[in-house]
C-alpha cells in the first residue's frame, strides 16, 4: 500500500488564508486587489492543494477497492 500520509493542516491554512484576507481587504475597501494578487494567492493555494488531494482519493480509492474485494469474495 502507498503512502497516505497527510501534510500538516498549516500548510493548507495558510494559503487559503491568504486567499481570503486577499478578498476580504477588497470587499471592505483596505485594499484593492489585482490580477497579480489573486494570481499568487491562487498559485500558491493552487501548488498546496494537490497534496492534500492526491492522498485523500488515494485512500478513497484503496477503501473502496478493499470494500467491493471483500464483498465478491462471500
Amino acid at each position: 500500500m502507498s503512502n497516505i500520509e497527510l501534510p500538516s493542516i498549516w500548510f493548507l491554512l495558510i494559503p487559503v488564508f491568504m486567499i481570503a484576507s486577499d478578498a476580504f481587504l477588497d470587499v471592505f475597501g483596505l485594499y484593492s486587489n489585482s490580477f497579480l494578487s489573486r494570481s499568487v494567492t491562487g498559485g500558491i493555494t493552487g501548488f498546496v492543494l494537490p497534496f492534500f488531494l492526491i492522498p485523500g482519493f488515494v485512500k478513497l480509492f484503496n477503501d473502496v477497492f478493499n470494500f467491493v474485494s471483500k464483498k465478491s469474495n462471500i
